[in-house]
Parts: C-alpha cells; structure tokens; sequence
C-alpha cells in the first residue's frame, strides 16, 4: 500500500486539485489526513485519518474506549 500523508492546515485551498490530481495519476493510492475525524466527519476526501495526542499515561488510559462509538462509514484512524 502507498499512503500519502497531506497536511490539510497548510493547503485547504489546494487540497482538492493535489488529490484529484494524485488520484487520476496513481488510482490505488490512500491518502491519511492529519486532521482529527473522531468526533465530526473530515470535509475533505480522504481513506484515514492520524489520530495523535501527547499526553501523559492517565490521559491515554482515560481514551481507551474514544473510538467505540466513532463513525464507520468513513475514513479509518491512522
């Protein structure tokens, strides 16, 4: 698998042109944006999602059932 992590921060405005380019050009390719897809659907196309905090350990262990109830009908976490 060939991923393409984009930083959506950085070019909203040209997002949607790079991945229809990419996407005509390289047809098996998935893209993971950094953007958080826990809690709302992205507005923007993409296969997965990085999901990353930093935190200490109680908070981590405090996340252990975050994902139960996400949505699974779009992108998958990272």
């Amino acid at each position: 698998m060939v991923s393409v992590l984009i930083d959506f921060g950085h070019m909203a405005g040209n997002y949607l042109r790079f991945y229809d380019a990419i996407r005509h050009a390289y047809p098996d390719i998935k893209f993971i944006s950094n953007c958080d897809g826990s809690t709302q659907q992205l507005d923007h196309p993409a296969h997965f999602y990085d999901y990353h905090i930093y935190s200490d350990a109680n908070t981590e262990f405090s996340l252990a059932y975050k994902f139960d109830h996400a949505s699974r009908s779009g992108p998958k976490v990272f």
